[in-house]
């Protein structure tokens, strides 16, 4: 199979399983791969398929959305450096690098080729504001892939173009308000119209600003409304892990196109930039703080962990109305969302159309 343009056999792809020999759940995958149920896997990877680094704190905008804080303390190129021999000795597939916003950082170019000769794919996250001709150049032949948060329309024309001169594949993100439900329909036609790679529409979560967040988060009607307008466009169009119930699909076709909603902790995880590491961008506190990459080896937090271990069961085990919904296994909502609205990272998804 292709991950990211690297050809990868079945074998090592899900023989990357885990760890905890003395767990009965874990020698029953040991024997099967997978469960009885739909055949999900139901043990993280012996490493992440994918890492997502934040190399800086710092950004030159203040979107009242983002859920990063402004925080010093980068790590530096060396440190960043070592971090990248780590995931490639654990053969970590790709990395997601974003911030902050990344391109402040001057020695990115160099981080992202150290990533190209360790044999890890690196894809970015930006705002777009500081992506220029020169920038393109440096990027140009080193990078996976570019996504841009949309903001405007007429700069993310432009910088869509100029990536296109420089044979960047590009990718847009855009942020699903409930205030802006209105013209997102809209928006999508204008930007399918652009030379992009994907569309993927993101959808509010709590974060820093609460009050921001509670004034544009998507209630039931406002998801079946999203469904709707996303069942017409499509074309190109992807969601984020946390809109899987608006696909509409069986367990089955799921199953068949290897669809699993969240899997932070079992597929991914977030490193911060000054090393921080946490199951997802969205459980950034010290309660879910699973260690350091400058303290210790970064495998041996991923694999030992009691933090990351105690996620990965609560995210495995709905409760309420989820319990019960034939697509938790590929969907598991989004349990920043369920937290928050349930005060329990096992709730249900109050506002899922399902």
């Amino acid at each position: 199979m292709e991950i990211n343009g690297r050809y990868v056999t079945r074998k090592e792809f899900f023989g990357r399983i885990v760890f905890d020999k003395v767990s009965a759940v874990t020698r029953e995958f040991d024997k099967k791969g997978f469960t009885e149920h739909d055949k999900i896997p139901i043990m993280p990877l012996s490493a992440p398929e994918t890492v997502h680094l934040s190399i800086t704190g710092k950004c030159n905008l203040h979107c009242p959305n983002c859920y990063s804080k402004k925080e010093e303390g980068d790590m530096s190129a060396i440190q960043l450096k070592r971090l990248i021999n780590q995931l490639s000795r654990a053969k970590v597939f790709q990395l997601a690098i974003g911030g902050g916003e990344p391109l402040m950082r001057t020695d990115l170019p160099e981080i992202i080729e150290h990533c190209n000769n360790k044999g890890i794919v690196a894809n970015l996250t930006t705002n777009g504001t500081l992506l220029n001709r020169e920038t393109a150049k440096e990027l140009r032949g080193k990078v996976g892939q570019i996504n841009i948060s949309f903001k405007d329309l007429r700069e993310t024309k432009e910088k869509a173009l100029l990536l296109k001169k420089y044979r960047i594949k590009t990718g847009i993100n855009l942020l699903a308000t409930r205030n802006g439900l209105s013209d997102i329909g809209n928006v999508i036609d204008s930007l399918k119209k652009l030379p992009v790679e994907s569309i993927t529409i993101l959808r509010p979560k709590p974060a820093y600003n609460m009050r921001w967040y509670e004034q544009n988060k998507l209630r039931k009607e406002d998801m079946a409304r999203l469904k709707t307008i996303l069942d017409e466009k499509q074309g190109r169009l992807r969601v984020d892990c946390s809109l899987v119930s608006l696909m509409g699909l069986q367990p089955e076709v799921l199953s068949s196109k290897a669809i699993y909603g969240c899997t932070a902790s079992l597929r991914f995880c977030t490193i911060k930039n000054n090393g921080d590491v946490f199951p997802c961008s969205f459980f950034i506190s010290e309660d879910y703080k699973a260690g350091n990459v400058l303290d210790e080896n970064f495998l041996k937090i991923w694999r030992s962990s009691k933090k990351l271990k105690k996620f990965r069961s609560a995210i495995t085990m709905p409760g309420g109305k989820c319990k019960t919904c034939g697509i938790f296994p590929y969907c598991k909502g989004c349990r920043a969302i369920a937290l928050h609205e349930s005060n329990s990272i096992t709730g249900e998804e109050r506002y899922c159309i399902r």
